[in-house]
């Protein structure tokens, strides 16, 4: 049985996790994975084995890394080509979020025996990949950029004459900002437990450092982004539409040419949420 079997039948006994969620591949693949069930305890790089009674023997755990291993698909080229909606798309269906999906097609011509092979690139229900649940939801990856991109430009008009903030996007703000500053403070102490650590005898000191810098990194970048929302938050009122159109008119006329990251930028900026329903989409933004 595969961890899609195993995902899809606990959800389908309506057995949760610990904490009372349904199970996703993820989840499975972890505990799998997990050498605490082995007695070892690990943290920080650090592994102290026979900390805690076993639950599996070593020969098992082997066992199940040889299978996960030798189910592991093989890919042919190194990264697959990101999604530029991911994280703002959600199945119409269930709420959860909807994933970037790559699966390649391969065929015999009829008329000289060539090969010939085609990439599609569609956006699933995650709840339908990763915990076997929901229908399946999906659509072509090309059509729903394409008709963010047209709401967008029809909304330009409107947008441009917006002449103050409405209360949603305050508080969509506020909520931003609690989230940022949830997230600036658990880098904080996770940092403060990197250096505890790191004057512990016997520490990895070198994997620590890593993981410090790393730490660090993410507490600037939170910086970051608590900056910008305060300007954001600033701005006059009275230019709010100006500069979403401007945002709009940048975004579409560079979409062609300019690279993955600001294509995000650009919509993470204009579009709160996408709603992928059978026979429709609905594009909340953040203006207007």
């Amino acid at each position: 049985m595969g961890i899609r079997l195993i995902v899809r039948h606990l959800n389908e006994q309506h057995i949760a996790t610990r904490k009372g969620r349904n199970w996703s591949m993820v989840t499975i693949r972890d505990i799998l994975r997990n050498r605490a069930y082995l007695g070892t305890y690990t943290r920080f790089g650090m592994k102290v084995p026979g900390s805690h009674p076993a639950i599996v023997t070593p020969d098992m755990f082997r066992w199940a890394q040889t299978r996960l291993d030798e189910r592991k698909p093989k890919r042919k080229n190194g990264h697959a080509e990101p999604f530029v909606l991911s994280g703002l798309i959600y199945c119409g269906a269930c709420n959860n979020r909807m994933v970037g999906v790559t699966r390649k097609q391969a065929w015999t011509r009829r008329k000289d025996g060539t090969r010939a092979e085609k990439q599609y690139r569609y956006y699933q229900c995650q709840s339908r990949t990763n915990q076997s649940i929901c229908q399946y939801h999906t659509r072509r990856a090309s059509d729903l950029e394409s008709a963010v991109l047209d709401h967008l430009k029809t909304e330009r008009p409107r947008i441009a004459t917006l002449k103050g903030r409405k209360a949603h996007s305050s508080q969509a703000l506020a909520k931003e900002r609690a989230k940022i500053e949830a997230s600036r403070r658990s880098a904080d102490r996770r940092l403060r437990q990197t250096f505890q650590a790191i004057a512990a005898p016997g520490a990895n000191r070198d994997a620590l450092r890593k993981h410090a810098l790393s730490l660090i990194r993410a507490r600037r970048h939170h910086d970051d982004q608590l900056a910008a929302l305060e300007r954001q938050s600033s701005d006059s009122t009275e230019a709010l539409g100006a500069r979403a159109a401007a945002a709009i008119d940048k975004l579409t006329a560079e979409w062609t040419t300019t690279d993955l990251d600001c294509k995000r930028n650009g919509l993470e900026a204009l579009v709160e949420a996408i709603t992928v329903y059978d026979d429709r989409v609905n594009i909340k933004l953040r203006v207007g």
